[in-house]
Parts: C-alpha cells; structure tokens; sequence
C-alpha cells in the first residue's frame, strides 16, 4: 500500500528513537508489510531513500534506492535495497557539504546544505534477516547516513549549516539544472 501523505516536521513520529527489529519478527506479515509500503511509497513519493517513521513506524529499517528523477541525475545507480537494524561504521574523516531535501519536509519543500562524511561502511540485516556489511561512497553513503538520523529521531535540518543558504524546491531544482549546487 502507498503511503501518499507522509508525517511532516512537527510529527511526534519524527522526533522518536526507534526500536530495533528482532531477528524473529523479520519474516512477520507485519515487518514484511512494512518493507513492502516502504518500497512502494518511496517509489511513488519520487524518493531515493525512505525510513519506518515516514510511515508512522518506529522501527529500525530503512530503504535506498538511487535512480534518475525528475529533478536528479543520479551517476551511480544503485539497485533498492533494504537495511533492519542499520550501524553506520568507518566513517570517513573528508566531509563533503551537498543540498538535501527529504520527504518529511516535502509539505515545506526545502533543502539545505548539510555536512557529512563521503564514505561510510554500514553493518544491517537485509529483508530475509542476513547480515551483511558495505562500503558506501558518494549520494549512496549520504543517503544511507540521511535514513539512518531518522532512526534517531534527527531531521536533516537539524544539520543544516548555513539557514541563510535554504532554498525553496524550485530554486533547488533550477540552480542543480544550472550545475551551480549539488
């Protein structure tokens, strides 16, 4: 089922810790439900990551799926893939500043530039419950860190750098055409 209206900033949902997911509620109807509303909502939502809590879960798993939008060209596409219980590890010490948006402040329609590492590596359970391990760089690792804050109840406005520098979604997409912003 698609969720068509995400919690929006100021949701109660947003702002929680989520609980991680037991190995044997993995294969559950519930969880299974869940993941299924993930992968269909971020797809309809125009997304290339989604978290539990946008669909009103509390609940470790996220979602990441990068391909080419609308308003992004996407260089490293990158199969869907879903994380339980995601640990983001090995954090690089270079940091790259690039806009982000996100679908809890869809309603807002803004994006601001954040700070984070460019690589990562992340430890998490796939839909079956295997554990797996990867390395990720570029759009892909800040994706991954971006679902993974909401799991801690952290919006990516909560990181902005500079507030003076958000942009409305239409002078976002106008300026990335342009090449003047990432």
């Amino acid at each position: 089922m698609v969720i068509k209206d995400l919690p929006q900033i100021g949701s109660e949902i947003l702002r929680k810790e989520c609980a991680p997911v037991q190995l044997k509620e993995i294969k559950t109807r519930r969880i299974e439900q869940i993941i299924s509303d993930l992968c269909d909502s971020i797809e309809e939502a125009k997304l290339i990551g989604m978290s539990a809590p946008q669909l009103g879960h509390s609940l470790n798993i996220i979602i990441t799926e990068l391909r080419e939008l609308p308003h992004r060209k996407v260089q490293d596409i990158d199969p869907l893939r879903v994380y339980i219980n995601p640990i983001i590890k090995n954090l690089s010490k270079e940091e790259e500043i690039i806009y982000e948006g996100c679908g809890s402040v869809m309603n807002g329609k803004l994006f601001g530039p954040v700070k984070r590492p460019i690589s990562i590596e992340v430890e998490a359970l796939d839909k079956n419950g295997k554990k797996f391990n990867m390395k990720a760089s570029g759009l892909l690792a800040r994706v991954i860190q971006h679902e993974c804050d909401h799991l801690k109840g952290i919006l990516f406005i909560d990181k902005v750098t500079d507030n003076t520098k958000l942009l409305s979604r239409n002078n976002y997409i106008k300026l990335m055409k342009e090449g003047k912003i990432k």
